[in-house]
């Protein structure tokens, strides 16, 4: 009805018109429908935004899987009209932000979890000593919703290093074993050598990220340090009686003139350490000639 008062009202000729004297209330009914009519649309706009994000807006906590929509959510909300505003009340923009507030929190949470693990070190470079880093990485990852830990893109890094680190428990385990076996000071001899030498042969062949306890190597350095001594004084008064008693004659052809040189060699055989004496292999033969001269 006003739309075609309208029209009539603009075909009546300009000079004509000041004899309408109410037109200013056909204007005033124009702004009204106009008014009216933004209303409506921003009434539809708000419930057609209400309908598109209402399982969003209701959320108490956000996902990160929402991001894709909650952005969507903001730059829908910034270009609705101020009136669809209005309409959808300013708690809404409260709403927005804190979805946003929960997005960004969600992504710093997962931010640190993968900035613990990329700190962690290398592969070729973790020691059993920095165990507690890797475990306390583990700790922020398994403390993550399983949706945010599929968000930590590096977790194989820390998979990885938990491997390698009971790989080094294994080895300390078995090298620890070994240490083990190994006889004390006090009663290590020189056939105790090769056992001794397979020792340090496991230790250095240890990953360089394994420290083994400071006791356990400790020990094996002082037996070699023993071993050197034993071994050293094996070759330096052991041998010369070995070879003095190979010098002497067989039991079946000792003379009385071959007496000396077996007293001789009795004294030299007496002088060795107690603990020196199990290794002259031929001391049999010397028992021997030592009876037989005696029957001389």
């Amino acid at each position: 009805y006003v739309q075609g008062l309208s029209e009539i009202y603009e075909g009546i000729e300009a000079q004509y018109r000041y004899y309408v004297t109410n037109s200013n209330l056909l204007t005033l009914a124009n702004e009204t429908i106009t008014q009216l009519e933004a209303i409506e649309i921003a009434k539809a706009e708000a419930n057609l935004f209400t309908e598109k994000y209402e399982s969003i807006l209701n959320k108490q906590e956000v996902e990160l899987t929402d991001e894709d929509n909650v952005q969507e959510l903001k730059r829908e909300y910034e270009v609705l009209s101020a009136l669809a505003k209005q309409k959808l009340g300013a708690s809404i923009q409260e709403q927005i932000d804190a979805l946003l507030a929960g997005l960004i929190q969600l992504k710093a949470t997962v931010d640190n979890v993968t900035l613990v693990i990329d700190t962690l070190p290398l592969q070729a470079d973790i020691k059993l000593s920095e165990e507690g880093e890797v475990l306390d990485a583990r700790t922020l990852y398994d403390a993550l919703p399983s949706e945010l830990q599929q968000q930590v893109l590096n977790i194989q890094k820390l998979i990885d290093l938990e491997e390698i680190l009971t790989n080094y428990k294994t080895e300390i385990e078995h090298i620890t074993q070994i240490m083990d076996r190994l006889p004390t000071i006090d009663k290590v001899n020189a056939e105790d050598e090769v056992a001794v030498q397979g020792a340090r042969m496991s230790y250095d062949s240890l990953p360089s990220g394994i420290d083994i306890p400071i006791a356990a190597y400790d020990k094996l350095v002082k037996l070699e340090e023993e071993l050197s001594l034993l071994i050293g004084s094996f070759k330096e008064s052991v041998l010369p009686v070995e070879t003095a008693i190979n010098n002497l004659p067989e039991v079946d052809l000792l003379t009385i003139e071959d007496i000396g040189l077996i007293n001789a060699t009795v004294a030299k055989y007496d002088l060795l350490n107690f603990n020196l004496k199990p290794y002259v292999t031929n001391y049999e033969k010397l028992q021997k000639l030592q009876k037989k001269a005696s029957q001389l």
